[in-house]
């Protein structure tokens, strides 16, 4: 069954996480005001409507001892990290218009979110950033994890609970800092050893700016490039858009500019004619 939404009612929670100014971004000397946390409702008025997709049962691509995997070795090993039985996994694939191969998708079966609720959130991210994700794996809270959040974990996108969708992207973001980006010093793309926000390029937009937005993103580069890279994903489908929602969006220009320039070409297209260039979703289980 296909799918499409044109209103999309989304429960936000904020992550919220104590911060220190220790080992914040280089330079970094002011937030803006008010600051920027989660914007989901103008992201969702950006992105509608959101890619068509359909909901197919997993089906198992590997075997151990002739019999086949009950799971993804990936799902199970996050649930049994997390404390989860691996019993209460459930597995499903979401294959999007915009690329042919499917993600792989792991829901702990007793969640509120349902699997339609979770295709439909990973679909109003840019298939470009989309395809950096192998697996989504989506569980509850937990006494070991009491908090809503969503982060990037090996190329897969954890979230817990119910976090906002600002936050998801962000996450996603994460990924992109290692695949997504060239380095403009070397001409050659970050990687896992050199993400993109530890690159000279971006330390020099955050020295010119001294400025990120949000206190969260006082606390490293990787949180303040992860915020940063959703509002320059949101500011790129109307350019001037940011400014809308950021009124001091002149103190952070430089580093939205970098972003925008270094992020390999199509990767923030939501376009019709936007299609997965890339895939590493194929490697693993």
């Amino acid at each position: 069954m296909m799918y499409r939404s044109n209103i999309v009612v989304m429960v936000t929670a904020t992550f919220v996480s104590a911060v220190m100014v220790i080992g914040s971004p280089v330079g970094t000397t002011t937030v803006v005001e008010p600051e920027l946390n989660d914007f989901d409702d103008a992201l969702f008025t950006q992105f509608d409507p959101p890619r068509e997709y359909s909901i197919q049962p997993w089906i198992p691509e590997s075997e151990y001892n002739g019999e086949e995997v009950p799971s993804s070795r990936d799902c199970k090993t996050k649930f049994e990290q997390m404390g989860f039985p691996i019993e209460n996994i459930e597995m499903f694939n979401v294959t999007y218009e915009d690329c042919d191969e499917p993600w792989v998708m792991c829901r702990h079966k007793d969640i509120k979110v349902q699997q339609n609720d979770i295709a439909l959130r990973f679909a109003f991210i840019p298939v470009g950033m989309r395809q950096y994700i192998r697996h989504i794996i989506i569980v509850p809270t937990s006494p070991t994890s009491d908090s809503d959040a969503a982060y990037w974990a090996n190329d897969q996108l954890i979230i817990v609970g119910i976090p906002s969708f600002t936050s998801a992207v962000g996450a996603v973001a994460r990924g992109l800092a290692i695949h997504g980006f060239r380095n403009p010093d070397s001409e050659k793309p970050a990687s896992m050893l050199t993400p993109y926000y530890e690159t000279p390029a971006w330390t020099r937009a955050v020295q010119v700016d001294k400025t990120v937005l949000n206190t969260k993103g006082l606390s490293s580069q990787e949180e303040n490039f992860k915020s940063m890279v959703v509002l320059a994903m949101y500011d790129a489908q109307k350019p001037g858009s940011g400014e809308a929602i950021v009124p001091e969006f002149a103190k952070v220009r430089d580093q939205i500019v970098r972003i925008q320039r270094d992020v390999i070409g199509g990767t923030f297209d939501r376009s019709d004619k936007s299609k997965c260039h890339g895939s590493i979703r194929n490697q693993h289980n």
